[in-house]
């Protein structure tokens, strides 16, 4: 669906189900959603595959930017 409504859209580039799939979970997970909330509405099987996205919000949290007020 999403690549053929950026098709649509005239867009190019590679799109795929996965980016407003991953930019919810970051965003959830950024805004302290409960795990197991997020993984009965994206459809996840397994906690673990919220991992890569929990790390990215210490990441995001605490990174070189943040010093210098940017």
């Amino acid at each position: 669906m999403v690549k053929r409504l950026a098709k649509r859209a005239g867009l190019e580039g590679d799109f795929s189900g996965h980016s407003p799939r991953a930019g919810h979970i970051t965003e959830a997970v950024r805004t302290n959603v409960g795990e197991v909330i997020i993984v009965r509405q994206t459809g996840n099987v397994f906690l673990n595959s919220l991992r890569p996205y929990i790390r990215l919000k210490r990441e995001f949290k605490s990174n070189s930017s943040r010093s210098p007020g940017l």
